[in-house]
């Protein structure tokens, strides 16, 4: 069987090129410090490769929800631990004035009560990431309902109404939102309320828990009649039992608040609970994908000092026998 130059060089060219390839994947694997870098490397792996890289990025999205959901509730536990302070104080003048020191200075108490309401609104009208954080799931200012008297698309407004024997500031706080729960998926199980419910914290329409605070103030500025207290205008025995049955609702309502502080907070600690087992549960995702796609470098290292001799080799051999002559098989 006669064995011509032209086999044995299409033989030698494609060893050649053979060499050449696995060189380049080890090349590839040092460059990319990646064992699997296409479906041919290793078909099982690349497909657990992919199943663990799409768990990793769920989770991640997961974990983004329960970042936004644990920043918001700390905003909106801390607002409504200002607001309970702000309750507190109010309630303190209001036992401040039944005091001789203070009995005739009703009125610059009343004020002060006045100034305290209007900072608890601005508490509750705090926003979020561009949303108001206790509206409900109006979160916007075009989102608002509309409200009498109003002048402006918070969710949380001080208004002033026509006077009346029972209220003759005609001062009203109004609620411009709803009670309805914004959800986002913690997990692929799991759904988790983002935002507090204005309903469960501060009663009926979301303003219950002010109107023995506008009560007061009433109070402390006018008398029965709806006439301004004077600078010598003491509480009388009728007045100080009013105020004391107002105190004693403010104190409730103040009991109120911080259970529902409470329960944000316990909120805000499970949220943490999660996020930690959620970072812990990607690491180890990702540490199993390391096994199946990160590169062995010392090994790869060998591989392809291994593969570069060899190409050497066959190049120095190919070389020879590319430059034999027709002398060379004639002799």
């Amino acid at each position: 069987m006669r064995i011509t130059t032209g086999l044995l060089t299409d033989n030698y060219v494609q060893n050649l090129q053979r060499i050449q390839n696995r060189k380049f994947a080890q090349e590839l694997k040092l460059t990319t410090l990646k064992d699997i870098n296409s479906l041919a490397d290793d078909p099982k792996k690349v497909i657990n490769i992919k199943e663990l890289s799409a768990m990793v990025s769920k989770n991640e999205q997961y974990l983004t929800n329960l970042n936004e959901v644990h920043a918001e509730l700390t905003v909106a536990h801390d607002q409504l631990q200002s607001f309970a302070d702000k309750t507190q104080n109010i309630r303190q003048l209001s036992i401040d004035a039944t005091q001789t020191g203070s009995a005739a200075n009703t009125s610059s108490i009343g004020s002060y009560v006045k100034g305290l309401i209007e900072d608890m609104v601005k508490d509750l009208n705090t926003s979020f990431n561009g949303k108001f954080i206790f509206g409900g799931t109006k979160t916007t200012e075009e989102s608002m309902n509309s409200a009498t008297g109003s002048q402006t698309n918070f969710p949380y407004e001080v208004i002033t109404e026509a006077p009346t024997a029972e209220n003759p500031s005609g001062m009203k706080v109004v609620f411009k939102g709803n009670f309805n729960e914004r959800i986002v998926n913690k997990d692929s199980n799991a759904t988790e309320t983002v935002n507090v419910t204005m309903d469960k914290v501060m009663g009926t329409d979301g303003t219950k828990v002010f109107e023995p605070i506008i009560k007061l103030y009433n109070l402390l500025v006018y008398k029965k009649d709806g006439v301004a207290r004077g600078a010598n205008d003491y509480f009388n025995k009728e007045d100080v039992q009013t105020l004391s049955s107002y105190q004693k609702t403010i104190a409730e309502n103040y009991d109120l608040i911080n259970n529902n502080i409470a329960k944000v907070g316990a909120k805000v600690n499970r949220i943490e609970v999660l996020q930690d087992q959620m970072t812990e549960q990607n690491s180890r995702l990702r540490a199993f994908k390391s096994l199946d796609e990160d590169a062995d470098v010392a090994k790869t290292t060998m591989e392809l000092s291994k593969e570069s001799s060899v190409l050497q080799y066959s190049l120095q051999v190919g070389s020879k026998m590319l430059s034999q002559s027709l002398f060379d098989f004639l002799a």
